[in-house]
C-alpha cells in the first residue's frame, strides 16, 4: 500500500525544468521495483474530478463556462 506522508504547502520553482513542483514524501511497495535510489525524481498527475471529454474540450476552447451542471 502506498501512502503520502508529507506534501509541501506551496510549490517551489525548479530552474532545470522551468516549472513549479511540490515536494512530497511517500511510502511505496518495493516488491516489484528493480532499482530504487535515494533522491529519485518522478512525475505525477493528480486527478481531482471527472467530466465527459466533449465538455472538457468545449470548456478549454471557451465555448462553455467553468460552472458545474
Amino acid at each position: 500500500m502506498r501512502q503520502f506522508t508529507y506534501v509541501s504547502a506551496s510549490p517551489s520553482f525548479d530552474k532545470n525544468t522551468k516549472g513549479y513542483m511540490y515536494e512530497l514524501k511517500a511510502t511505496i511497495d518495493t516488491k516489484d521495483l528493480q532499482e530504487l535510489h535515494t533522491g529519485m525524481i518522478g512525475r505525477a498527475s493528480v486527478i481531482t474530478g471527472e467530466e465527459p471529454v466533449w465538455k472538457f474540450i468545449l470548456r478549454k476552447l471557451d465555448f462553455i463556462s467553468n460552472c458545474n451542471d
